[in-house]
């Protein structure tokens, strides 16, 4: 479950593939970086990518930006999301750009995948 969460590029609807990076802030007050990608011609391909900062980084990563917890979502947006529909390889690199914001506060982050 998520407290705060906002989308930082989601790629336009009529392409085939669908990917999409949100960033939350659960309710364990982890910092969560999602990346989801779907292929509607190859669905073996989908999958869902998650970096997860435990609450203890999550606080580091926060003092380290002067943000309030609950701002993190809005603070990724501002520094690496897109306001407008994309491509898929746009959301690769603002996922990418996401974890080189969390690794540069010191931070740490473990990866989860799911399908």
């Amino acid at each position: 479950m998520c407290k705060f969460e906002k989308n930082l590029i989601t790629t336009d609807a009529d392409l085939p593939i669908a990917a999409s990076v949100y960033a939350i802030v659960n309710t364990r007050n982890e910092l969560v970086i999602e990346y989801i990608f779907e292929d509607d011609q190859k669905p073996w391909s989908n999958f869902k990518k998650l970096a997860i900062v435990d609450k203890e980084d999550t606080i580091k990563l926060a003092n380290y930006y002067n943000v309030e917890m609950e701002h993190l979502p809005q603070f990724f947006y501002d520094e690496c999301g897109i306001p407008y529909d994309s491509v898929p390889s746009q959301a690769e690199k603002i996922f990418k750009e996401s974890l080189e914001i969390i690794l540069e506060s010191g931070a740490q982050y473990k990866f989860k995948e799911a399908i």
